[in-house]
């Protein structure tokens, strides 16, 4: 990989071992299975940044709101259940544009969320794919918020002020309120 300034995408985090051919469920990429398949060689790196081993994608099938890969490093369970809990990291260039109108996940996250009004909620924290709609986990002053994501909730981003603008649903932020005490 490149040794640029820019640094690394982290573009999906492996969640666990899957089946007996060393597949892994990976959460958060983002990118649909033909595009992890064209990402080339990837870093397996932990949360706080180490690379721990370096591969390549041998496969990637959707499973749910998952991907299933299987790396060159690992064939059976035992390999695969080593790399749970590492994100996996490529460089920027080896992403294919998103398309027009779309992003990718890392886009949005570290982003402000405001309100049509100009109040700042928090910022993305992560985006978690759910069977109706994905989330948004925000982190603010109130704690964590979820925040769905559809036309009517996010209304758009600007990725040069780093904010997303959204209309919450009547009564979303109340849920997050902890009561005042007497």
């Amino acid at each position: 990989m490149s040794g640029s300034s820019v640094p690394p995408l982290r573009v999906g985090r492996i969640v666990k071992p899957h089946g007996l051919q060393g597949e892994v469920v990976v959460r958060g990429a983002g990118l649909d299975a033909n595009a992890v398949r064209q990402l080339g060689p990837v870093r397996l790196v932990r949360e706080n940044g180490p690379v721990v081993k370096q591969a390549s994608i041998e496969s990637a099938r959707a499973h749910g709101p998952d991907l299933l890969i299987r790396f060159s490093i690992a064939h059976d369970p035992d390999e695969a259940a080593e790399l749970r809990g590492l994100w996996i990291e490529v460089e920027r260039a080896a992403l294919p544009d998103a398309g027009p109108g779309q992003v990718y996940y890392y886009e949005l996250l570290g982003l402000d969320v405001v309100e049509e009004d100009g109040r700042v909620l928090g910022r993305v924290r992560d985006i978690v794919p759910t069977g109706a709609h994905e989330v948004r986990v925000v982190e603010g002053e109130t704690g964590e918020i979820l925040i769905p994501y559809h036309p009517g909730t996010i209304l758009g981003w600007n990725p040069a002020a780093a904010k997303i603008i959204v209309r919450l649903p009547e009564g979303l932020l109340d849920v997050y309120r902890k009561p005042t005490e007497n």
